[in-house]
């Protein structure tokens, strides 16, 4: 996936690879892969990537205009979803093996974390 670091650039300064993303528009993908924002990035944390993914992936995401970050702690069994608001992201919740995620940057998707963390 590359990114502006800056929405005014308009060349691609950032290269990543995250671990799930949902791009809902086609016309962000090419030969190389997305140019762009795609709508939702999940990163699932382990203790080598822990300060990456909670630090600069998310300083980048907000920066680039993803809409959706979610962070997903395995061995606690507990996603926290942050939505971008006013160029910023917001903790929307935690949630809990037990909890649904409504997703809001696709409508109607309902993630059961039953199914996620069974």
């Amino acid at each position: 996936m590359r990114l502006k670091r800056i929405k005014e650039d308009t060349e691609i300064t950032t290269v990543v690879q995250p671990d799930i993303c949902i791009i809902c528009n086609p016309d962000l993908i090419d030969k190389r892969g997305c140019n762009g924002p795609p709508d939702i990035i999940i990163e699932i944390l382990s203790e080598s990537n822990r300060k990456h993914d909670l630090v600069t992936k998310f300083n980048l995401y907000e920066e680039a205009g993803v809409r959706e970050y979610w962070i997903v702690y395995p061995a606690d069994e507990m996603i926290e979803v942050y939505h971008l608001e006013n160029e910023k992201y917001r903790l929307d919740k935690k949630y809990l093996e037990d909890d649904i995620i409504l997703v809001k940057t696709i409508e109607g998707l309902k993630i059961d974390l039953k199914d996620i963390f069974s």
